[in-house]
């Protein structure tokens, strides 16, 4: 992820997020700080927790996991007062996520993705066809 000087930095613990002042001038009072600010804290620990014991999880867990990542980017899309939209889930940025990131990046954020299957946060989802992570 860029940022710019312009943004908006907050610390936490060892990382941190940016936030975008245009986009809080934007939004103005459709956007709800308290909340993008809790959902950022709530994805960065989610991942710290998934970088921290990568070797440790099983499919299963890791399946979970993403599954809380994605409601916490599906929150923070309306805390700013955007539609839900998967197209515009970065997936190939989350630890563990081995599926190509340069083919992903250059279909951003129209779609659809590509997944691997023998991805340690996405062949779980691939198995079983699960819908949410799906795009176009």
């Amino acid at each position: 992820m860029e940022y710019s000087e312009e943004d908006l930095w907050l610390e936490i613990g060892s990382g941190g997020i940016a936030i975008s002042p245009n986009l809080l001038w934007l939004h103005g009072p459709d956007a709800d700080l308290d909340k993008i600010i809790l959902w950022h804290v709530n994805k960065m620990f989610i991942e710290q927790f998934i970088r921290d014991n990568l070797n440790d999880l099983n499919s299963e867990t890791m399946f979970e996991l993403n599954k809380r990542i994605t409601e916490c980017e599906f929150n923070l899309q309306e805390s700013w007062g955007f539609p839900r939209n998967i197209n515009f889930h970065k997936f190939w940025e989350r630890p563990g996520c081995s599926c190509p990131r340069l083919d992903n990046e250059d279909l951003y954020p129209s779609g659809p993705y590509y997944r691997c299957s023998d991805c340690q946060l996405h062949s779980v989802s691939i198995s079983k066809g699960v819908k949410n992570e799906k795009s176009n």
